[in-house]
């Protein structure tokens, strides 16, 4: 009996021990397909990239993401963006504008993030290789033809990482829905629209293929110019070209209402000249500012894009 106590205690020990190793590695596994199920793939507008599910901390350069953050109440624990003059976002932005400026970012104010993923747009194109030596990168660029069904691409790719992917369909029927009355209204009326930007006292003009080709694209507006040459801030014109295609409607962006002006030109003393007062717009007070936070800053922000529905809307009613 004595030889039989003597093997079972050490086979006992021996059974705790294999117990603790099992329980040890299920532990493990489970951790590792805990940090696995952290991950998620985006589409970016540069590939297929592997970011961080509802990350903790997040460095924002893009404007639409900041849109995004703040349409669905998005929660992060340490949110730092670019310093942006964007008033509709100023809640989600008040506090967290660290990073620098949107064309030239602070590479030590953005590495003090430690960002689990780093939201990059159009305007920090030439800067993403700096920025990947800080973080993940998910660059997305706006587009201006296929401008909605790039939003929408976008968008979804944010929902993934955040998990609203069902808000963002919803809103996308509800856009769909009224995209088609504000079309339907547009071309029935059979005006031709303009779309205008002003800066620091010039003009430049955008037609159907421009970063606003929307209006008529999408919205149903058909072009006062369908020739105008697409370009990053339009084609200059004079108030002569203004007078000489008449347009029923206008809808202008003035830059410098989000970009600092030299002068103190805007829109308004711009565009208080007798040819354009002469202009059928100008005669039935047809004139609309697309505000340049939704238009030239946040193209691509859902909310923005919502606005800029509303505004062009206003032209049919």
């Amino acid at each position: 009996m004595k030889k039989f106590k003597k093997i079972l205690v050490p086979f006992a020990a021996l059974t705790v021990a294999l117990s603790l190793t099992a329980c040890s590695t299920s532990s493990s596994n489970s951790s590792s397909s805990s940090q696995e199920a952290t991950k998620v793939k985006i589409m970016t507008s540069n590939g297929e990239v592997e970011v961080a599910k509802n990350p903790k901390n997040v460095a924002v350069f893009d404007v639409a993401v900041l849109d995004f953050i703040q349409r669905y109440n998005i929660k992060i624990e340490n949110l730092a963006t670019a310093k942006i003059s964007v008033p509709y976002l100023d809640d989600v932005i008040k506090g967290k504008d660290t990073l620098g400026s949107l064309k030239d970012p602070n590479y030590e104010a953005t590495s003090t993030v430690k960002a689990d993923i780093i939201f990059t747009a159009g305007r920090q194109k030439e800067f993403l290789e700096e920025l990947k030596k800080l973080g993940t990168v998910a660059y997305f660029e706006a587009q201006s033809e296929n401008a909605f069904e790039t939003m929408f691409k976008h968008n979804g790719e944010f929902a993934k990482i955040f998990g609203v992917e069902d808000k963002v369909a919803a809103d996308k029927v509800k856009f769909e829905k009224k995209i088609k009355e504000v079309s339907e209204k547009a071309k029935a009326s059979g005006k031709k629209a303009l779309i205008i930007m002003t800066n620091e006292g010039k003009i430049t003009a955008f037609g159907p293929k421009s970063r606003f080709g929307f209006v008529h694209n999408l919205l149903g507006f058909e072009a006062a110019d369908a020739n105008i040459e697409a370009s990053t801030h339009g084609a200059e014109i004079n108030y002569e070209y203004i007078s000489k295609v008449n347009p029923d409607i206008i809808f202008y962006v003035d830059r410098n209402t989000v970009v600092k002006s030299k002068t103190n030109a805007n829109a308004k003393t711009t565009l208080d000249n007798e040819l354009v007062k002469a202009t059928t717009a100008g005669k039935n007070g047809a004139i609309y500012e697309l505000e340049a936070q939704y238009a030239y800053l946040a193209p691509d922000g859902l909310t923005s894009f919502e606005r800029m529905i509303e505004i062009v809307e206003k032209a049919v009613k």
